[in-house]
């Protein structure tokens, strides 16, 4: 099985500075905003400084062991050891700091596409063209841990049973799966596709 994961909005959630971005990695490399599949660990020197702000719904004032933001994901030091190995050959860590602690940023690499991943049967458009479902290859990206997708822009991540089981079994907070892959929201509205 695939899931989208999703940000649970009872926990902080982070925001990564414009000013930050620049002092660090200049105008060339606009990391906050660009969701492409980019590798960043060369220029990357030093860790980043994040911020954790409440969102309308929170209601924990609690870093989150993982926070999923517009394609980015924050993994704390606890999520760091309980899932590096897993996931690893997916993308790269890059160090963050916030107020009381630290941790890494995920940089998602691999993307369904590159692999032959996208469900192109399963994958269907309204009547103005907009996107209104996909899905995934199970045989192909259910052996990929974490992955990201072209077809949403990269915004989505997404990840296998494998990865769901460990996030669970380590009791990591934070994170909340869905079977609604093609719903960038965190609830279900309709039939599921």
């Amino acid at each position: 099985m695939i899931y989208r994961i999703h940000h649970n909005d009872h926990f902080l959630t982070f925001e990564i500075p414009t000013r930050e971005v620049l002092n660090k990695l200049g105008r060339n490399y606009p990391f906050h905003i660009d969701r492409t599949p980019v590798p960043y660990c060369d220029v990357w020197k030093e860790p980043m400084k994040i911020l954790f702000r409440p969102s309308e719904s929170t209601t924990l004032n609690v870093v989150p062991d993982l926070a999923e933001v517009d394609g980015k994901l924050f993994f704390s030091k606890k999520a760091y050891q309980h899932l590096r190995e897993l996931v690893d050959t997916e993308g790269e860590f890059l160090p963050v700091t916030y107020k009381g602690g630290t941790g890494f940023i995920f940089n998602i690499l691999t993307i369904a596409e590159d692999q032959n991943g996208l469900n192109e049967k399963l994958t269907g458009y309204d009547r103005h063209r907009n996107l209104s479902n996909f899905s995934f290859r199970e045989e192909v990206m259910g052996k990929t841990p974490i992955f990201r997708a072209k077809i949403d822009h990269y915004q989505g991540i997404f990840c296998n049973e494998a990865f769901k089981n460990k996030v669970n079994e380590a009791s990591l907070s934070g994170v909340n799966f869905s079977i609604d892959l093609g719903n960038p929201m965190r609830e279900t509205y309709g039939p599921l596709q």
